[in-house]
């Protein structure tokens, strides 16, 4: 290996300071995990002496990570609403009044908007960004603080196309298809393990501080792809390949053997065998000048020389006999000498490509709170009392016997139904001989405890058990139950807040940044100011929609004020605010038109179909009526057939009646 040059060197000693001053975040941070995992064993916090050895309960319960997941889909469901960031860019003022000065239509701003958002919007929807904004919440909920990184990357869209020479009118039989690959660069956001940044402790500002590095793990295969690709001018593929000699290490050895690295991810305890087991550490961060211009003539390719020369002449200003400025690069790190092997200059129109937000932000310490950290000590306690209350039923629900083995004639190991003691014949009463002994049921008071910790928990986590499905405590009052609610949707407000300015406003900025700074121009390209609306949301869906519910609560009760009132346009921003499209629960006005021309419509034909059923029913009537009255004559003519005929009986054929 050739010798380090002092960039290397520098740059090894900052990764050692970083290494060293996170080391009880590390601690903290697998607390953490062990914990949301269910797995904390610490002896020091204890319930009980003894407390999960032997036969007693070693049980956790997972109120925890229940109130974890909960409070991830409170933060989620407001982040991502529709599956989407939400996020807005409006044209600068200054910018905008200087283009309408120079005659620039209205509509060229809009126009404009639309395009550059659309962009935005394509490329974290590449990057699948709803995924990488739940990962980030997650990390920050368990963990304290979570991080992300944006660099340009390859898209690669698949697709089937039709052969052409198989294209022929008139015969579709002979058409066959081809699968094709489109590659295209785009700014990519990808959320980063909290185990694998190692960044500037003593200044938290991601875009400011000495620098952050962000370690990955590769493998020699992986990496003799890189060292072939010779147009890349920031590769210098002579020193990757001496780095991979050296370290690489063979299949079998498990991450870290290589370089002696520790702090690693829990996931790799469970991993014997690791086969990506190169460490790299990419560096977004302030040098020397003095040690890149060094490094540059020393190891620098000249294709690498020509991309840093018109970058360094920034610089040449601030050169001083006395004074060492300092230069932003990009730098990519192998093994554990940190080799650099890869190096570009600071993209300083765009920014350093590291985002981070903490859950809850710390004022003068260096780690940030989470909902772990919050319940960790109440937890502790919760499991201790419920172990307790096991512990107590086991004693008190299983028979313990006091005997007096000189009394039995056969040692009794166990009680079982049905089982026969044998009793020594000198012994006059089988109670000498065993005795059960009764232990005290002592769960009342316990439970008491139990119930009293987990409103405790209620209250560290600011996630209240009715926002988790569950009933709200039998001793609580409506009043209790609305002000818990109301001061948990205060503090989601504040952690939301963390996302839009941590997370949500670097992210678009530096892909609005990357859009602009492209060589070719489109018709998007302006000036505009990126604005997380995740907040925005957040105050809407609580202090907007209760205050029109309210109102529409008084429209309602008031006839006067509501026939004053536009309900459509009120009940579309109900709807917008419950994340409904307006357009698909309401009707528009042309809408409406053909529905109530449908209306009238059906109820013409309605009524004239009970017309006719009436006028049937007229007819029925009549025809029922004039039924009737010719039966009835038939029944008279025939009654006075009958009355004759009985008459003429009576009187005989000479004394017929006289007609």
């Amino acid at each position: 290996m050739p010798e380090l040059m002092p960039l290397e060197t520098s740059l090894a000693e900052l990764f050692q300071i970083y290494e060293q001053n996170r080391t009880d975040l590390e601690q903290k941070w697998r607390k953490n995990y062990d914990l949301f995992r269910r797995r904390d064993e610490d002896v020091a916090t204890q319930f009980k002496k003894g407390e999960g050895e032997g036969w007693r309960c070693r049980a956790r319960l997972g109120t925890t990570r229940q109130k974890v997941i909960h409070a991830v889909a409170i933060a989620a469901d407001t982040m991502l609403q529709g599956g989407k960031i939400n996020f807005m860019i409006e044209v600068d003022p200054v910018a905008k009044e200087q283009l309408e000065i120079a005659g620039y239509r209205e509509d060229y701003f809009e126009n404009g908007l639309e395009k550059m958002k659309a962009r935005i919007d394509d490329n974290i929807a590449k990057s699948h960004g709803d995924r990488q904004m739940l990962k980030h919440i997650l990390s920050a909920a368990i963990y304290g603080t979570t991080y992300g990184r944006i660099a340009v990357d390859d898209y690669i869209r698949s697709a089937y196309i039709p052969i052409p020479e198989t294209v022929l009118e008139g015969h579709p039989e002979l058409l066959r298809w081809e699968k094709v690959q489109e590659i295209s660069e785009f700014p990519c956001w990808k959320w980063v393990s909290t185990w694998d940044v190692y960044t500037d402790l003593e200044d938290r500002d991601l875009q400011e501080n000495a620098g952050t590095f962000i370690r990955w793990w590769t493998d020699k295969s992986s990496l003799s792809k890189v060292y072939r690709n010779t147009d890349d001018p920031t590769i210098l593929p002579d020193a990757l390949k001496l780095v991979a000699a050296s370290h690489g290490a063979l299949p079998g050895n498990t991450v870290g053997d290589t370089d002696g690295s520790q702090s690693l991810a829990p996931k790799y305890e469970s991993l014997e065998v690791t086969r990506k087991n190169l460490r790299v550490l990419d560096f977004y961060g302030k040098v020397k000048l003095s040690e890149l211009v060094t490094f540059l003539k020393e190891r620098g390719t000249i294709k690498m020389r020509q991309m840093f020369a018109e970058y360094l002449l920034s610089y040449e200003d601030l050169k001083d006999d006395d004074f060492d400025p300092e230069v932003e690069v990009i730098a990519s790190c192998i093994g554990a000498d940190l080799t650099i092997w890869r190096l570009a200059p600071g993209a300083l129109e765009i920014g350093r490509g590291v985002v981070g937000s903490p859950w809850e932000e710390s004022l003068d310490d260096i780690d940030d709170q989470s909902i772990t950290d919050n319940c960790s000590d109440t937890q502790h306690l919760v499991d201790g009392i419920y172990r307790a209350i096991i512990d107590n039923q086991k004693l008190s629900g299983n028979v313990v016997l006091g005997i007096k083995e000189q009394m039995l004639i056969e040692p009794l190991k166990e009680i079982t139904p049905g089982l026969v003691i044998r009793i020594d014949p000198t012994c006059a009463d089988v109670r000498q001989a065993v005795q059960p002994l009764v232990i005290p049921d002592i769960t009342a008071g316990l439970l008491n405890a139990f119930d009293l910790t987990m409103r405790m928990l209620e209250d560290d986590s600011a996630v209240p058990r009715i926002q988790q499905g569950q009933e709200a405590a039998r001793m609580e009052t409506a009043f209790s139950l609305a002000q818990r609610l109301e001061k948990s949707g205060k503090y989601f407000g504040q952690i939301i807040r963390n996302f839009d300015e941590g997370i949500v406003e670097p992210v678009v900025t530096w892909m609005y940044n990357y859009e602009m700074a492209r060589e070719f121009d489109f018709e998007g390209k302006g000036a505009y100011t990126v604005q997380a609306l995740g907040f925005s949301s957040f105050q809407n869906r609580v202090t907007r929609m209760n205050g029109l519910i309210q109102f529409l609560n008084i429209a309602l009760a008031h006839p006067e004020i509501y026939k004053a009132l536009k309900m459509d346009s009120l009940f579309a921003e109900l709807a917008r605010m419950l994340d409904l499209d307006p357009e698909q629960v309401t009707y528009t006005p042309a809408e409406q038109q053909e529905r109530a021309a449908a209306e009238a419509a059906a109820a013409q034909k309605d009524a004239e179909r009970q017309m006719a059923k009436d006028n049937a029913a007229i007819e029925r009537d009549k025809s029922l009526a004039t039924i009737n009255n010719t039966s009835a004559r038939v029944q008279a003519e025939k009654l006075r057939n009958d009355e004759f005929k009985t008459a003429t009986e009576l009187l005989g054929p000479q004394q017929q009646p006289m007609e």
